[in-house]
């Protein structure tokens, strides 16, 4: 229980300093389901209907449920070490950064549904987005360690944030694991902020800049169907241009930095990785000019009313994921410009 609050307090009081305002009330409660399972895991729930479904959680602003524990981590030449969540420190961070989501990029839209109506599924950009935190708070891309030293740091379920994991090994889909695509993004989070450590800053800018672009993702209004919006909240890319606005200094290290993970701007998930197989390690396009082309919109996202910006969807097997009407195949996906308001 001690180690469990220390990690939840230490990982609330580093993110709201650098947001500059808290966040709302986070319950935590361990030895939750032991009735039904015996697991050594955890997970974040709000109240609501639907996939991840909990009849527990009652604090409509986000519930943390670790498990009593279950099994033992087994190392040669060390005595057996129970496998409870509450003492593993990335399962804690990793589920108040699922908090941070809710309350900043809010990517399922929770706040325009009814407080006991909302939704609990998790995309790979909030499962990424947590072990970036989590990495952040513990200072290591490893954030699991020793407590899965039985798989491979080559093997994606290691979860280890790895200059290895491009869009190449991204899946998507409803069959596909958030947490293995997740590992994708939370990786080139890693890889921005060891660049901009690189040119001499503190890591603190690094974080504030995800954190902030968290927030100005989240602050946009729909303005259509809420389904179709949550939809546009799953693409890498749209928050690449929410962080890029966040600190346009940072701008450039960061844009460069995600695009050798295969991520660029403008372009939905399941394009960045067609173009990644196709192209292993080429670029799409320069990171500099998209940089200049987002600078002079000043928008983090891409709107489907916009001239030269309709979208359509493509077929049932790939919902969610649009292009531009008439793009080419995956090979020469082009960059799509973001909309030249003038307004920010």
């Amino acid at each position: 229980m001690v180690n469990a609050a220390f990690h939840t307090q230490r990982a609330l009081r580093y993110v709201t300093g650098l947001l500059g305002h808290p966040l709302p009330r986070l319950v935590v409660r361990i030895g939750m389901h032991e009735q039904l399972r015996r697991w050594s895991g955890g997970h974040y729930r709000l109240p609501g209907p639907g996939v991840g479904v909990d009849a527990d959680p009652s604090n409509s602003d986000g519930e943390v449920h670790l498990s009593g524990g279950a099994g033992f981590v087994a190392d040669p030449g060390t005595d057996l070490y129970f496998r409870a969540p509450a003492h593993n420190p990335a399962i804690v961070c990793h589920e108040v950064g699922h908090h941070v989501c809710r309350h900043t990029a809010d990517f399922r839209l929770n706040r325009l549904r009814p407080p006991r109506q909302q939704a609990n599924k998790k995309i790979a950009l909030d499962e990424g987005t947590s072990d970036a935190i989590t990495a952040m708070l513990l200072g290591t891309p490893d954030i699991y360690g020793w407590h899965r030293h039985n798989i491979a740091q080559t093997e994606q379920r290691r979860r280890k944030l790895d200059p290895r994991w491009t869009m190449a090994h991204f899946r998507g889909g409803p069959h596909s694991d958030p947490h293995a695509d997740g590992t994708i993004w939370a990786s080139a989070c890693w890889s921005a902020r060891q660049r901009v450590t690189d040119t001499g800053a503190d890591p603190t800018r690094f974080d504030t800049l995800l954190l902030r672009g968290l927030e100005l993702a989240g602050r946009e209004n729909p303005v259509g169907l809420i389904d179709d919006a949550v939809r546009e909240r799953r693409h890498f890319s749209r928050l690449v241009a929410a962080m890029a606005r966040a600190d346009p200094a940072l701008a450039p290290h960061v844009v460069a930095a995600m695009a050798e993970h295969g991520i660029h701007l403008g372009i939905s998930n399941n394009d960045l990785s067609r173009a990644a197989r196709a192209h292993p390690g080429g670029p799409v396009d320069a990171p500099e000019k998209r940089l200049a082309d987002l600078a002079r919109a000043r928008s983090p996202t891409l709107h489907s009313n916009s001239p030269g910006q309709q979208f359509e969807h493509r077929n049932a097997g790939d919902r969610g994921c649009r292009r531009a009407a008439g793009a080419p195949a995956a090979a020469a996906v082009p960059l799509l410009q973001p909309p030249r308001t003038g307004k920010a």
